[in-house]
């Protein structure tokens, strides 16, 4: 049987748990990852599934990737 799919409110709090597990050291600053996501908030290869942003380049989720310090965008935006 195929595993369920998540509806728009389990998949962000699916999300927000894999965010709340980041070690402090590995986040990056408030203010930065605010200039990131208003950065893949107009890019033309962000996308929607299931509510979540995402990537259409890399497949990331904007959420989480934009949080990490040490992450780059694969377009070379941030």
């Amino acid at each position: 049987m195929p595993p369920k799919l998540l509806n728009i409110e389990e998949g962000q709090k699916v999300v927000q748990e894999h965010l709340e597990t980041f070690a402090e050291e590995d986040k990056a600053a408030t203010s930065e990852v605010e200039r990131r996501k208003t950065i893949c908030n107009v890019c033309d290869y962000k996308d929607q599934h299931f509510g979540i942003d995402m990537c259409k380049d890399c497949y990331c989720f904007i959420k989480l990737k934009t949080a990490l310090k040490n992450a780059t965008c694969p377009l070379d935006k941030w």
